[in-house]
């Protein structure tokens, strides 16, 4: 299926927004949506989906910001949130991943298991520059058949 052809309507279509806990989705989620989303560095700071309009000019976009996650399951309720919205997900529906450069390998299972979810995926990279500060430098191509790009925030 050509995902990079689906026109976005916001009444079929949705961006749900996952990745792991402080990874930078609120942050980008209020960016986007022009929302004020409740972010900080600590574990718990998202415990239920947000739900914003992102608008280009006459496209607009449902986005939900979930609870960050480290895989598909888990027990906590924020957990069981995520994992029921992206498992039943609906047609029309892409997947924005955010991932912190700094913690790559932390984010990959997930990342894994939601591209196995057969929906047009996009992986925002956050904290790039909290890396490059460390002396690395970020060279990673995501090369997955249903994964549709990357880009860096």
């Amino acid at each position: 299926m050509d995902h990079s052809k689906t026109a976005l309507n916001p009444k079929t279509s949705r961006m749900l927004m996952a990745g792991n806990p402080n990874c930078g989705k609120s942050t980008l989620f209020n960016r986007l949506t022009g929302l004020r989303q409740k972010t900080g560095n600590y574990h718990g700071v998202t415990v239920e989906k947000a739900e914003g309009l992102l608008s280009h000019g006459e496209q607009s976009l449902k986005v939900l910001d979930l609870p960050g996650a480290f895989s598909l399951g888990g027990n906590s309720e924020d957990k069981q949130i995520t994992s029921r919205v992206l498992i039943n997900h609906q047609e029309g529906d892409k997947i924005l991943f955010v991932m912190d450069a700094s913690l790559a390998e932390r984010s990959l299972q997930f990342l894994l298991q939601i591209l196995e979810l057969n929906v047009p995926v996009l992986v925002a990279v956050t904290m790039k520059d909290v890396l490059e500060k460390k002396g690395y430098v970020w060279n990673w191509i995501l090369s997955q058949e249903n994964s549709e790009s990357y880009f860096n925030t």
